[in-house]
């Protein structure tokens, strides 16, 4: 390639002729810088294929790795191997799985089912002992380290399936893959239909088996697609497996167990008296006084069955409780962002004049939302606050379009906030240049289209909030954010993200009626 280059450099500094006094020493010149050209092309044809053939070579290697450490896996069901050397090979796979896809490698979902196998949670004792209410039902080998300081006792290798298990459930196909493979499910939800964690309480072996089984239960049922719709169908069919995991949800100890708890439950189709016994169990969890992370999941759990509900969820929810909730500054910013997401949703759900009446309480709230949302930080480095930010204005969108009419928006904004001082314009200005820092975030999706809304709103009381906007060139800020949140929005829309798909605006017509209300000559 050095070479060609520097021949043509050659030819170019060399005369042969003009083509008009020779038509031979005209026509060569041409001729051999188009020869050397092609050289040269061909040699960086070769090298880009050179490139990516050692790419396709490393990717190989990765696969055969990969292959190789759950060849070995299928060994581990072997008399041969110990206990403690099957565990390391599972621990190994455990960590390769989440880049794996079962279908490329054959065999690989019934060489890790042999890991579920409840034999593998009889490994016999080392004391001899033959007194079976001396011996715990868990019981393995341990290994020493180098130094004999501690003694390190690997997990069970039911624990380590269960894990490699949760790996593989990030991959959607992978999900497919493992549904599809006779008795898998069955055996990775077995310790909690069984009642593992009811028979033997207080046992860290046992609470570990049963939460990385709702582990994998939680992943499968969270995903989009057939799979997870199929399972939260065919799993309350067994009455003993649900059963069993309202007990974790009362009993346990354990805060991510019951966490987990929630999360299935919430997502299961239980039956009408099922269902009442679960939404109050919910409510109890969500009005508990303590800060805790289960009352997050019990809030989270309601405003999910509150989007699934076709009617107007009066039953699931107390407003008045809600908004007092909301509304108190001493309360974390992630529970009270949880209650104005479910605020937000009952008004979504509003159809009749009986369902607004219900919410008159939240109508007479509005003030405070309004002040809340354009009073407060916009600091929205941190996700909490970025989730807080989203969840005020989504509720506040929501009641000015259900609940509260031009008029009184108008007259929200004048009363409360000056037009002359203009406070809500530039909030929503520092707002929007806030969220374009965060353009792939999906909450700041939602932040970006409520204030675009607030912006045509305002532009509608006065023409003075059209030359303030103006003058900051929302539109240019605007048209630059939607290039870069079309994908995130296609995404929402794609799996279901985006409720009342039939009604859904997208962010680049709000964008354009925005547009619209700035005069072309005004816009720059």
């Amino acid at each position: 390639m050095l070479l060609s280059i520097i021949r043509l450099a050659t030819i170019a500094r060399h005369d042969y002729g003009h083509p008009s006094s020779d038509a031979s020493n005209g026509n060569l010149k041409p001729a051999l810088i188009l020869f050397y050209a092609l050289v040269l092309t061909q040699s960086a044809l070769f090298l880009l294929w050179f490139t990516v053939a050692v790419h396709r070579s490393v990717l190989a290697d990765n696969d055969k790795l990969s292959s190789r450490y759950l060849e070995n896996e299928r060994c581990l069901t072997k008399k041969t191997l110990d206990p403690d050397t099957k565990a390391y090979i599972a621990e190994i796979v455990a960590k390769l799985a989440c880049k794996l896809r079962l279908a490329d490698t054959p065999g690989a979902v019934h060489s890790v089912s042999y890991l579920l196998d409840t034999n593998f949670l009889k490994i016999p004792a080392k004391t001899g002992c033959n007194d079976h209410h001396s011996q715990p039902l868990v019981e393995y080998r341990s290994t020493i380290d180098i130094d004999n300081r501690a003694e390190i006792k690997p997990k069970p290798l039911i624990v380590h399936g269960l894990l490699i298990r949760g790996e593989f459930a990030a991959n959607p196909e992978n999900c497919t893959e493992m549904y599809n493979t006779t008795d898998l499910m069955s055996k990775i939800i077995a310790p909690v239909t069984n009642g593992l964690h009811i028979a033997i309480k207080n046992d860290a072996t046992t609470v570990e088996i049963v939460r990385e089984s709702l582990r994998v239960v939680s992943k499968l049922t969270s995903m989009t697609g057939d799979i997870s719709t199929k399972l939260c169908r065919e799993l309350p069919e067994n009455g003993r497996t649900v059963e069993n995991i309202v007990w974790i949800l009362s009993n346990s100890s354990d805060l991510e167990m019951r966490i987990q708890a929630v999360e299935i439950l919430s997502r299961l189709n239980l039956g009408k008296p099922r269902m009442c016994e679960f939404i109050g169990k919910l409510q109890r969890l969500l009005f508990d006084p303590l800060d805790n992370p289960l009352r997050i999941a019990a809030g989270k759990a309601l405003n999910a069955l509150v989007i699934s509900r076709g009617d107007f969820p009066e039953e699931i929810l107390d407003i008045q409780q809600l908004i007092t909730i909301m509304s108190a500054g001493t309360s974390s910013l992630e529970y009270r962002a949880v209650m104005a997401e479910m605020l937000a949703q009952m008004c979504a759900k509003s159809r009749t004049d009986e369902d607004r009446n219900r919410l008159s309480s939240m109508a007479k709230a509005w003030p405070t939302v309004l002040k809340t949302v354009f009073t407060g930080s916009t600091n929205i480095t941190e996700p909490d606050a970025r989730t807080f930010l989203a969840s005020f204005l989504g509720l506040a969108v929501q009641i000015r379009e259900k609940l509260v009419n031009a008029e009184a928006f108008a007259n929200a904004v004048r009363n409360g906030l000056p037009t002359e001082n203009r406070i809500l314009a530039e909030k929503l200005t520092e707002i929007m240049s806030e969220t374009t820092n965060y353009s792939e975030d999906e909450v700041c999706l939602v932040i970006m289209k409520a204030v675009t809304k607030f912006a045509t709103w305002m532009m509608g009381i006065s023409p003075d909030y059209i030359q303030y906007f103006r003058e900051q060139k929302i539109v240019d800020k605007l048209e630059a954010t939607v290039e870069t949140m079309v994908h995130l929005e296609r995404y929402l829309v794609m799996t279901g993200g985006a409720e009342e798909t039939g009604r859904y605006v997208t962010f680049q017509i709000l964008v354009e009626t925005v547009r619209d209300l700035v005069p072309p000559e005004q816009q720059h």
